[in-house]
């Protein structure tokens, strides 16, 4: 998959890319934007389910971007927050038992008026198992969280993340190695918080496998991702004795 990058805002695919593009910058002068699709995977009451990611990330504000479809039908994508930022993204209830089509997206911008950027990705079939939980819990005395999981196969990296259950995301980790199998967190925890969390409150706490594309290098496989697989389990935030 030949690709482009994506936001740093507030929606699961974005909160997920943006751990991987803390080192990314505009370093050739050529690009005036980033564009990929990828896959997410999750358990929905047992039974496996996808979506779709697409988006498009520019260093000038866009006026509209959108998708064509491996099956030449096109997909707009929407503004978030941000006209630098566009993209389209399935929402909890819009995941299918069915993996998304795979073959090649092709991306179409129009900027600074009738300026035109266009791009290319191939989605492939590939996919991750889902990350199992062995330990996952809220550490009293050290006053974090500490949780561990079996080794997913293949995987090239982890992310770990904590949300509300109405789903906003108020902790995402930075990108763990992919021979990572634990990690803890706290308010000194140097990464991303969203928000403060509440004692005696429970929270979703998420691990992320992802899957980068294989032709993705130590350079760009921040815009170069194939596929990520969640797991999520419960747990209490400082919970009393």
């Amino acid at each position: 998959m030949k690709k482009l990058i994506s936001p740093i805002l507030k929606t699961t695919a974005i909160l997920f890319i943006c751990s991987l593009l803390n080192s990314c910058n505009k370093n050739d002068n050529s690009i005036t934007a980033y564009a990929d699709v990828f896959v997410q995977k999750k358990l929905d009451d047992g039974i496996t389910k996808y979506s779709k990611v697409c988006y498009i990330t520019a260093f000038s504000p866009l006026n509209s971007a959108s998708v064509n479809l491996p099956d030449n039908t096109d997909m707009d994508l929407n503004a978030y927050k941000s006209d630098y930022y566009f993209l389209n993204e399935s929402n909890s209830t819009q995941y299918e038992e069915s993996f998304p089509l795979t073959g090649t997206y092709l991306f179409k911008a129009i900027y600074d008026g009738e300026q035109i950027f266009e791009a290319s990705d191939i989605l492939e079939s590939e996919e991750l198992e889902f990350p199992v939980f062995v330990e996952a819990n809220y550490d009293n005395d050290n006053e974090r969280v500490y949780l561990a999981w079996d080794s997913v196969p293949n995987t090239d990296g982890y992310i770990i993340r904590l949300f509300e259950q109405n789903g906003e995301v108020i902790f995402n980790s930075p990108m763990l190695t992919n021979d990572s199998n634990e990690y803890y967190f706290g308010l000194g925890t140097s990464s991303t918080w969203y928000a403060t969390p509440c004692a005696n409150t429970s929270y979703n706490l998420a691990v992320i496998a992802v899957l980068f594309d294989d032709d993705a290098t130590n350079t760009n496989f921040s815009y170069n991702i194939q596929c990520h697989s969640t797991t999520e389990t419960e747990i209490i935030w400082n919970p009393s004795d």
